[in-house]
């Protein structure tokens, strides 16, 4: 078997999550799916392992947002339409960001799951994870706090470029947390304090401000 029956099985796994976008106004097809709302669009992109071959298959998931005002804000290219792809996007995380703790969200199949099983997890994940962070995400204030709950430095300094300061620097305070976890995070905890020192509001992280 080649790299056909993987595709064959990834499309049997996405085949309930693309119903229930569909019925919702998602439209395109293969493996990415988008709504345009006003001049703002949504994006649910599965994407596929390189090394899908046979009867083993993997995937995740990675969406994509944009919204051309807050683009601006950020400093990102306004488009002349609404992307119908992560190109484009201003923000396109992935799936498993949204989850405690973060984790590298994906489906292994037949490794971790069977086909049928993969589907009722996406399903899971697309309806309670996916569809409400794209809901909220076409505002201001519902893209704020998408990205406040993704997390991350990155995350960080676009609340920062976006007037959240405060939800900012609960970002950066909870990477220097999550450093004292990761692999080579003293690095990285570095690099967050950098970050805090050149963005300056004082937050409490423990004893010590930073």
């Amino acid at each position: 078997m080649g790299a056909g029956a993987a595709t064959q099985l990834v499309n049997e796994a996405i085949t309930p999550s693309v119903e229930a976008l569909r019925d919702i106004g998602f439209r395109g097809s293969g493996r990415t799916f988008y709504r345009v709302i006003g001049e703002a669009s949504t994006v649910f992109h599965v994407e596929s392992s390189r090394w899908n071959v046979g009867k083993f298959a993997s995937f995740t998931v990675r969406l994509g947002v944009y919204v051309p005002k807050i683009a601006k804000r950020l400093k990102c290219e306004v488009l002349p339409a609404p992307p119908q792809s992560l190109k484009g996007c201003m923000w396109c995380p992935d799936i498993g960001g949204f989850l405690q703790p973060r984790t590298l969200l994906g489906w292994n199949i037949p490794q971790d799951f069977s086909v049928s099983d993969a589907a009722k997890d996406l399903l899971r994940v697309t309806q309670t994870i996916a569809i409400p962070v794209l809901d909220r995400s076409t505002d201001l204030d519902g893209f704020c706090e998408s990205v406040f709950q993704y997390g991350g430095l990155a995350s960080a300094d676009k609340l920062w470029r976006l007037g959240r300061t405060i939800d900012a620097h609960k970002c950066a305070k909870a990477e220097i947390q999550r450093a004292k976890t990761v692999f080579q995070g003293k690095s990285y905890e570095k690099v967050v304090r950098e970050w805090v020192n050149m963005h300056p509001l004082k937050v409490k992280i423990g004893r010590a401000h930073v």
